[in-house]
This record gives structure tokens, C-alpha cells and sequence, in this order.
């Protein structure tokens, strides 16, 4: 009797435990692919720390919430857009029309 798996391999989660194991999956992947990587991290702290790790690794990031000013919310739409930039955004920018025109023009589909 054959076994079979479920659910099919393209359709898996991860589920980690320590948060250095949840931020390798999303490096690792933004690596790989093409585009912009999009993470929602609901957590401006958390944010910040990753923010802080991925530019000290030399990888280009930027965050995307509320609780910037206008200027630094500016810069951070127009890196978005950049190919190989690693983009943090806050929940509610998923409703943000602006943040998800900077998205579609730097091919942010994926988070």
C-alpha cells in the first residue's frame, strides 16, 4: 500500500520555533527569487530588530508602517520597488493604496 502525503508539498507551511529559524526561510527565499520580498510583520519592534540583522548581513531592507514620518515613508515606497530589497510592512499597509502600488510596480506579489 502506498502512503500519501497531505497536504501536497506546494502547499505547506513551515511551522518554527525559534525566530531565527522563521527569518531564515524568508531570507533564504528572497535570495532565491526575483523581486522584492514582502514580509507582514505585525510588530514595529520586530521590524526594527529585522530591519537591523538583514542591513548588518548587507542585504538591502526597508520597513513599511504607521509610525513613520513622511519622508522616511517616501524612501521606503520608492526601495520597494528595488529588486533583491527586503520589505517590511505592517499589517494595515496591505490596505494602504500606496503601498500596494509600490508593491505591484516592484513585483511584490509574494510574502
Amino acid at each position: 500500500m502506498r502512503s500519501r502525503r497531505w497536504p501536497p508539498a506546494a502547499t505547506r507551511w513551515p511551522c518554527c520555533r525559534p525566530a531565527a529559524a522563521r527569518s531564515a526561510i524568508y531570507e533564504l527565499a528572497g535570495l532565491l527569487r526575483e523581486g522584492p520580498t514582502v514580509v507582514v510583520s505585525p510588530l514595529i519592534a520586530l521590524q526594527d530588530d529585522q530591519l537591523a540583522h538583514l542591513n548588518a548581513a548587507g542585504l538591502r531592507a526597508v520597513v513599511l508602517n504607521s509610525q513613520q514620518p513622511g519622508g522616511a515613508r517616501a524612501a521606503a515606497l520608492i526601495a520597494s520597488c528595488d529588486s533583491g530589497t527586503f520589505v517590511f510592512l505592517s499589517p494595515e499597509q496591505l490596505a494602504n493604496p500606496q503601498a500596494r502600488q509600490a508593491m505591484q510596480r516592484g513585483g511584490g506579489t509574494r510574502s
